[in-house]
Formats: C-alpha cells, sequence, structure tokens
C-alpha cells in the first residue's frame, strides 16, 4: 500500500506514514494500490482499474 499523501510504500497496517507524518489513507494525492499520481477528490484511480483483473 502506499500513502496517499507522499506516496510512500507503507504497510497496510500503518496509522501514520513515517516519511510524512500523516495517517496513509488521509491524503488524496496518490492512488494507496498503484502510486499513481490523482486528481484531488477522484473515487477511483483510473490507472489501478486499467490493472485490475476480474
Amino acid at each position: 500500500m502506499y500513502c496517499r499523501n507522499c506516496g510512500n510504500e507503507v504497510s497496510d497496517k500503518a496509522v501514520i506514514c513515517v516519511a510524512c507524518g500523516v495517517p496513509p489513507k488521509s491524503g488524496d494525492k496518490y492512488c494507496y494500490n498503484c502510486r499513481a499520481e490523482t486528481y484531488p477528490n477522484a473515487q477511483i484511480c483510473t490507472l489501478a482499474a486499467t490493472h485490475a483483473t476480474v
């Protein structure tokens, strides 16, 4: 998983990102699955959706 604020790789159980000091799921700059930059307030990452398997 990646921090949504800074894009740093973090544990799925992380409460705080050690790189930026905020909760990893509180940002809106990066996708938590693929680390791609996202639009602010985006509901889904379009890049991660193209890599999803059915």
